[in-house]
């Protein structure tokens, strides 16, 4: 029978769990280090993208007030020649015209004219049409048998419901042939007036 004797100072212990602790010890530090290192990788990573974002939008926003100082930029005014100034007026006024039936004229002024009565001819002085409010200064010549057709014809036009209004008349010398030609002066404004007139 064999008996084992300690007789060092310190019985003789198990290191086992010691180095088991450590080791675990070191496994958890390697851990934390590894997860450490990976959040701060994806912070710079966020924090990078966050700048490239910032960056870009700083971009944009000086972008944005190029374009708005460039569409604030007055326009200066065209300078016209009294020439261009003309030509524009009489183009306006042309566009103006076209605007006017001269189908739907004609007809409204054959209505207030005498049985012995011609018209020689009808010009527009000027218009101005803006919707409800057109109107046209008109110069009708006309030539009648006596004095008393261009009388009957302003009396005509007077009863005309606002259609037509006598701005000036004139009688000329009478012709060679008899007749008595005479000229009004007229504002014509279409959309009044009733659509039959006093007619004949």
């Amino acid at each position: 029978m064999r008996t084992r004797l300690n007789l060092s100072r310190r019985p003789f212990t198990n290191r086992r769990l010691f180095w088991l602790g450590v080791l675990s010890l070191l496994l958890v530090s390697g851990s934390l280090f590894v997860w450490i290192t990976g959040q701060r990788v994806q912070a710079n990573a966020r924090t990078e993208e966050l700048k490239r974002q910032i960056l870009e939008r700083d971009r944009n926003v000086t972008e944005l007030k190029k374009q708005l100082d460039t569409r604030q930029v007055e326009i200066p005014m065209t300078e016209l020649t009294p020439e261009q100034t003309y030509e524009l007026a009489a183009a306006r006024q042309l566009i103006t015209l076209r605007a006017f039936s001269w189908n739907r004229l004609l007809s409204n002024i054959e209505r207030y004219v005498p049985n012995d009565t011609k018209i020689i001819s009808v010009r527009i002085e000027e218009a101005d049409k803006s919707n409800e409010t057109a109107l046209a200064l008109l110069e009708v010549r006309a030539v009648g048998k006596t004095t008393a057709q261009m009388t009957e014809m302003m009396s005509k036009l007077e009863r005309s419901g606002g259609l037509f209004a006598i701005d000036q008349a004139a009688q000329d010398a009478t012709e060679e042939t008899g007749g008595v030609p005479f000229t009004l002066k007229l504002t014509y404004r279409p959309y009044r007036g009733a659509e039959g007139g006093e007619g004949q």
